[in-house]
């Protein structure tokens, strides 16, 4: 039986495609002035799930090391900046449906996100009391599989399921050892041969879905 949801932040919850397009574009702007690139909204869906050093890995594997650490630094502080004056827009039913699963079940959060990022969401959007707890990579500095057992730990979670939108999500709830809904309308497809506990394509399905858990 179901307890516990832990929950992917981007591409589930919200989609921040916008504060991190402005964050991206600044940084390439004031630390590569002197070379032809730039990024579109495209190239940003397209990485949102990894780390800020794994993102844009075309892009950085042109720039000399020192260059890379420098942009990838500047983009992190930037990202964490602009979350807070441009946050992400929530998916429909969100508002509606977390607080009716905050009745029967507890959740959490466990991110790719920066610093700061999951608290802006809380806080933005008055979600903080519907949330026991929460990790992500700019905290940690870890794999998403990693900071899910943490959480796991931290919390003594027992029987939860994790909401994710890409293959990055599901490959880190096999090495924690917890099932995933996949969520459809993110950022990510899906291989055939995944095994999850359900597929929904709107966020309110999740009501249904666990109720039967």
């Amino acid at each position: 039986m179901i307890k516990e949801i832990i929950f992917d932040l981007d591409g589930t919850l919200w989609d921040s495609t916008e504060s991190v397009f402005l964050a991206w574009n600044k940084a390439v702007t004031s630390e590569l002035k002197d070379q032809n690139i730039s990024i579109n909204k495209n190239d940003i869906r397209f990485e949102m799930e990894k780390k800020t050093a794994d993102s844009f890995s075309s892009l950085l594997s042109s720039l000399d090391k020192e260059k890379a650490s420098r942009l990838i630094k500047v983009c992190e502080q930037n990202q964490s900046e602009k979350i807070k004056k441009v946050p992400g827009k929530l998916y429909p039913g969100v508002v509606e449906t977390l607080p009716i699963l905050s009745k029967s079940f507890k959740l959490y959060i466990a991110s790719n996100c920066q610093k700061g990022c999951i608290e802006t969401f809380l806080s933005h959007y008055n979600f903080r009391d519907f949330f026991k707890g929460w990790i992500c990579f700019g905290d940690t500095l870890l794999e998403k599989g990693e900071n899910i057992k943490q959480l796991i730990d931290k919390f003594s979670i027992k029987n939860a399921v994790y909401v994710g939108d890409t293959m990055n999500d599901y490959s880190s709830c096999q090495e924690a050892g917890i099932p995933m809904i996949a969520v459809l309308y993110g950022f990510g497809k899906f291989e055939n041969s995944v095994e999850l506990f359900a597929k929904i394509k709107k966020f309110p399905e999740l009501i249904e879905i666990l109720d039967k858990t």
